[in-house]
């Protein structure tokens, strides 16, 4: 056995030795399937899968039972150890989930509610993992940041993407193309994305978190705009070629960015040309808002420091 799934192994039983004796019953101990064979874990270090598999919490679940419905909050990630389980959205049945395999990661990584529910065809055992916990884990073994980056721009960004106005009509196969394009950029609470004058020309998605815009006029600040999960902002500059026109900062602390580099976003342009007439809607759209919001400023007076 490899040490991967070796140290799954000793961690699962350990689970389960731990829920006889506060449950102060016998349950008959199935076949494993090792932690360290499921695609989602099968890039981490020994001691980070340990860390990993030690956070979860262990599920016994009869035939029948609901994992979790459509609709439903969706904090937690399942991994399959025994059995198997029928997935269903609305009345349309999506397909099967057995031993190695894993449950509602697109909800787990977005934050977003369920998309389908799952219910047990046979008894089933599951290791529950909650984005909780796993925040805690993360603290401790900083590189799985990256992989869980790397799980959610494989799995989760393709199905992001199309909430998004600017990339909502690219085909499934162009959004898994262009994931692996997008870096994940995250940002404490106040600190800026970009500040105005920059040169740069990337855009950015919002995939968690809120951001402010502001420009300023003289010795004061002036807020343009709010904006939150799946819009986008840096669009100006890249169809103008000017520096940044303003100062984009986080609202709240772990505020998560998707950046997409302005060479990049050309070429994708150079392939889908209707994009950067969403752009520039959007652009025409902000600049009039820009306009509108610097009138109001102006109209109540607040001259002193605009001249120079």
């Amino acid at each position: 056995m490899n040490p991967l799934a070796y140290i799954a192994k000793v961690t699962v039983d350990s689970l389960r030795d731990e829920q006889k004796k506060q449950d102060a019953k016998t349950v008959p101990v199935p076949t494993l399937a090792p932690l360290g064979d499921i695609p989602l874990l099968s890039e981490l270090t020994p001691e980070e899968l340990s860390s990993v598999a030690g956070a979860m919490k262990r599920h016994e679940l009869k035939e029948g039972s609901v994992v979790f419905d459509e609709g439903d909050a969706g904090g937690s990630l399942f991994f399959v150890t025994q059995g198997l389980l029928e997935v269903r959205a609305d009345t349309a049945k999506l397909g099967v989930v057995s031993a190695g395999q894993c449950l509602g990661e697109f909800s787990f990584l977005t934050g977003d509610p369920r998309t389908a529910s799952v219910r047990c065809l046979e008894n089933s055992e599951l290791l529950e993992l909650s984005a909780e916990k796993m925040r805690g884990v993360v603290s401790n073994h900083r590189r799985l940041r990256k992989v869980l980056f790397t799980m959610y721009r494989d799995r989760a960004l393709v199905n992001v993407l199309p909430q998004s106005s600017l990339f909502e009509m690219l085909s499934s196969k162009d959004r898994a193309r262009l994931a692996p394009r997008f870096k994940l950029v995250t940002l404490a609470e106040g600190q800026a994305a970009f500040q105005e004058g920059e040169h740069e020309g990337a855009l950015y998605l919002i995939k968690e978190g809120s951001v402010v815009v502001e420009v300023r006029i003289g010795d004061k600040l002036i807020e343009l705009a709010r904006l939150g999960k799946h819009q986008f902002f840096g669009e100006v500059s890249f169809l103008t070629g000017v520096p940044r026109t303003a100062t984009v900062h986080s609202l709240e602390d772990g505020t998560e960015l998707l950046k997409i580099k302005e060479d990049e976003l050309k070429e994708l342009l150079r392939h889908h040309p209707y994009m950067k007439e969403v752009l520039s809607r959007y652009h025409l759209d902000r600049v009039t808002a820009t306009a509108d919001t610097l009138k109001n400023f102006l109209k109540n007076g607040n001259l002193e420091g605009i001249v120079s």
